[in-house]
């Protein structure tokens, strides 16, 4: 028997994996209208911001593993990459704060010119503020990270036993 934690986690990410459960999801997060978010992801897709770094299913068929897998293998490296780029961005917040130059990399300054570029691209064509764009993009961030997040407890769930029902990831 699937335990009810087991079956929320599937109704979740199965939520999480359809268009209404995602705008939906970042309806909450942004308090954005249905239509304002899908003028501004309808040119974010358009932008050629993403390749096969950002794209699990690729990387895990090019490994030969399952996307399961592959994301068990990859959690500790995400892991211990998003707390080193969240600790970068409290220095950057800090120095910033106390009126200091925030000391960007050239990487990091290529990255900012880059996304920049990206986000007034989507805010001139989506007609929606640079600022809400922005917000935007950082619920997509979240989402991705729960659904992540999500997929990663089904299958440390799996890989455990506590989960009778070895076909239901």
């Amino acid at each position: 028997m699937v335990s009810a934690y087991h079956q929320f986690l599937k109704a979740a990410l199965k939520t999480l994996t359809t268009l209404e459960g995602q705008l939906q999801f970042m309806i909450t997060r942004t308090g954005f209208s249905d239509e304002c978010l899908r003028r501004v992801l309808v040119h974010l897709n358009a932008q050629p911001v993403s390749g096969d770094e950002w794209d699990l299913e690729v990387q895990a068929r090019d490994a030969g593993v399952s996307i399961e897998q592959h994301a068990v293998a990859m959690s500790p490296l995400l892991e211990m990459s998003v707390q080193q780029t969240t600790a970068r961005l409290r220095e950057i917040q800090a120095r910033i704060a106390r009126g200091e130059d925030p000391g960007l990399s050239d990487d990091e300054v290529e990255q900012v010119r880059k996304w920049s570029g990206i986000v007034r691209t989507i805010a001139r064509l989506s007609g929606e503020a640079y600022a809400v764009v922005i917000s935007i993009l950082c619920a997509v961030g979240e989402l991705t990270t729960r659904q992540h997040e999500i997929l990663q407890e089904l299958t440390r769930l799996k890989d455990s036993g506590e989960n009778p029902s070895a076909s239901a990831l």
